[in-house]
């Protein structure tokens, strides 16, 4: 048999039922492929399918062909049993897979894989040599978009050359697959980084306190006392607990001064009356007062 253009998956199928025959007789495992061997070369000269495909995984295609012919079956751990490596493994479960049609429809995103797969390389490159996107250096940053994209593109060109799927490009596929894993890692921890570094912190203002007397915020512009009988009192001067008058506001020509025996100005004198303009008189004494709050009932202290 010729096989210098035989192609490699029919080498390696042979090869395998050759192996699996290998507990018979050199001369009469010879006469059993004899016309075996040049029918599968030629049959692959009429189809593109892998040979597995067409006629079965090639330990079954041998212990068919044992028992066409009358031999006993290969016993189980005879000397010789070939060992299947992982790279042999994956390679007949990538052919599977491209010729399986229960995974034709994983076979048309094949183009997204090739984007993906430059993508890949690059961003593990640079997670091996430790660099990430450094805030603000967009250079960096477009160099990286460059080089994923020239990546993504000879790998589409080498998608679509469909170049024979040997062991050794099985291998490489199955390990870029895996490395997008702490790649696409790498990358989300990136971006969260960069949108925290980036997040604006938006502090509520402070708020000043409003000058002058204020309570729960608000500015008070006056106060009212009421008697015991809830009637209301007029210049009733307030104090703090340091002694200090409670003053309020300011001088106003048109506030009524209250004034002490010395003649000091007593701006704590409550309620603040006003005069009506262009005049020295206050005409309500009862203005802006709210209404009474009635009697006390408790009995009053005395000093």
């Amino acid at each position: 048999m010729t096989t210098g253009t035989v192609p490699q998956d029919v080498k390696e199928y042979l090869s395998v039922v050759r192996a699996r025959l290998d507990d018979l007789p050199a001369e009469e495992r010879d006469d059993l492929l004899a016309d075996v061997e040049p029918s599968i070369v030629d049959s692959a000269e009429d189809s593109d399918a892998p040979v597995a495909l067409r006629l079965g995984p090639p330990e079954s295609f041998a212990d068919e062909l044992r028992a066409a012919a009358g031999l006993p079956p290969r016993a189980e751990g005879a000397a010789g049993a070939p060992r299947v490596g992982l790279t042999e493994r994956l390679t007949d479960a990538y052919r599977y897979f491209a010729t399986s049609p229960a995974t034709g429809w994983l076979r048309d995103l094949a183009p997204l894989w090739w984007v993906l797969r430059g993508v890949v390389v690059v961003g593990l490159l640079e997670l091996l040599m430790d660099q990430s996107v450094v805030e603000g250096d967009d250079g960096y940053a477009f160099l990286v978009a460059l080089a994923a994209a020239l990546a993504a593109v000879v790998s589409i060109a080498v998608g679509l050359r469909r170049p024979r799927r040997n062991g050794a490009i099985v291998v490489v596929n199955v390990m870029l697959a895996l490395a997008a894993i702490p790649v696409l890692w790498n990358a989300i921890s990136a971006g969260h980084a960069a949108v925290f570094d980036n997040a604006v912190v938006t502090e509520a203002p402070v708020q000043e306190p409003p000058p002058g007397l204020a309570y729960q915020g608000s500015p008070v512009e006056n106060l009212y006392a009421f008697d015991r009988e809830g009637r209301l009192l007029q210049d009733v001067r307030l104090f703090m607990q340091d002694g200090g008058p409670l003053e309020l506001g300011g001088q106003d020509p048109n506030r009524r001064p209250v004034r002490t025996r010395g003649g000091r100005l007593a701006l704590n004198a409550f309620p603040i009356r006003y005069f009506e303009p262009g005049t020295k008189q206050v005409a309500d004494p009862a203005a802006g007062a709210p209404s009474s709050p009635g009697r006390l009932t408790t009995k009053p202290l005395r000093p």
